[in-house]
């Protein structure tokens, strides 16, 4: 027999979803984990829970992609000599 579940818990209304995937939110996260925004939007709006698989789901539904930056971890001979 399987255990009764009391619904959904983690569930945002459309301004939340909004804010959550925001570009000022998104670029203020940019360097959090996704566990950590995770902690964030279920401490702004007070939920019981609220995990990062959920807000993944939100941000796949939403098609809020990761943007790798271009980073540049070496120096060429040339940019080496002008510094």
């Amino acid at each position: 027999m399987k255990a009764h579940r009391e619904g959904k818990k983690g569930v945002l209304n459309q301004e939340q979803i909004e804010w959550v995937t925001s570009i000022d939110t998104l670029q203020s996260m940019v360097h959090l984990s996704l566990k950590q925004r995770a902690m964030i939007v279920r401490d702004r709006y007070q939920m019981r829970t609220f995990d990062a698989m959920t807000l993944r789901r939100y941000y796949i539904k939403n098609k809020v992609k990761y943007i790798r930056p271009n980073y540049t971890y070496w120096k060429s001979f040339a940019e080496k000599k002008s510094l």
